[in-house]
């Protein structure tokens, strides 16, 4: 019976230990952690099909959660957000949960928590059934899903591709 336990611990172990691999395997982050979800995490068909909507301009204020997921506040929803490749955060080292979210083409966004910059731009919401998940088939290299599963946001997630879309309001 240990032997089983044993087996099945490392089984998690090694699942965790790939989805985290895989997490800056997507997102080109050198350190541990989730890094910056990126538009790229939508590559696969079956994600790529739920953020296949129209491209509407969105208000939002980008927010900080506690548990350091970046989420664009629409109307005071949180959603979680996928960034547009080559965005980069960083969390201050002399403030932690304050947060500058670097867009390729050089425009920066700021949140201290909810109190962050607000912006417009275009994205795309999740229009799919069901809250955004890991796959379980393929839960090891599903990065998309595990980010938003331990974002844990209930609204609809929203990608934002283009970074020439945004503007710091």
């Amino acid at each position: 019976m240990r032997r089983r336990g044993a087996a099945a611990l490392g089984l998690v172990v090694l699942l965790v230990a790939g989805v985290l691999g895989a997490c800056g395997a997507v997102t080109g982050e050198a350190e541990g952690g989730f890094g910056t979800p990126q538009v790229r995490a939508l590559e696969p068909r079956a994600l790529a099909a739920r953020f296949a909507g129209e491209p509407v301009e969105v208000s939002a204020r980008l927010g900080a959660l506690p548990n350091g997921c970046l989420v664009a506040v629409v109307d005071g929803v949180e959603h979680l957000a996928f960034w547009p490749d080559g965005t980069e955060a960083v969390d201050s080292s002399d403030s932690p949960g304050d947060y500058t979210l670097r867009l390729p083409g050089g425009t920066v966004l700021r949140t201290s928590g909810t109190d962050g910059d607000a912006f417009t731009a275009v994205g795309v919401f999740d229009d799919g059934d069901g809250a955004l998940a890991a796959d379980p088939a393929r839960p090891h290299d599903d990065y998309a899903g595990a980010y938003a599963g331990f974002c844990d946001v209930d609204a609809p997630a929203v990608a934002f591709r283009d970074a020439a879309t945004f503007v710091v309001e």
